[in-house]
């Protein structure tokens, strides 16, 4: 398989970091208040948990949407027809790819198609 990796700027990829840390926190504040209520039946649908996982949720869906805008944003379009699994790293900010399929690809295979 091949490999490719594209850096995100520092400024999206300190938001992406933000994010996700953020996202964790939501979600562990959530488990938490789970655990301390699981002998309250009426808990989860108590304005306290609910604002909490809307919260969490609002969250969530900002943090997978920035990641899908980085990877529309940064794929290359001679790329974008093939298959291929990403990751993004906030910690190193790039995005990591990794093309599945063989077929040829000039721009990675070093020129002409074989």
């Amino acid at each position: 398989m091949r490999n490719l990796t594209i850096p995100v700027t520092s400024d999206v990829g300190n938001y992406l970091e933000r994010l996700m840390y953020e996202t964790m926190a939501k979600k562990n504040v959530i488990a938490t208040l789970i655990e301390n209520n699981q002998d309250n039946p009426d808990f989860l649908t108590s304005p306290l948990f609910l604002e909490y996982n809307a919260d969490y949720l609002k969250t969530q869906a900002e943090f997978q949407n920035l990641q899908v805008e980085i990877v529309n944003q940064l794929i290359p379009d001679y790329l974008k027809e093939h298959a291929f699994n990403y990751t993004i790293d906030p910690y190193t900010q790039s995005l990591k790819v990794e093309i599945t399929c063989s077929c040829p690809i000039p721009e990675l295979d070093g020129g002409a198609a074989k």
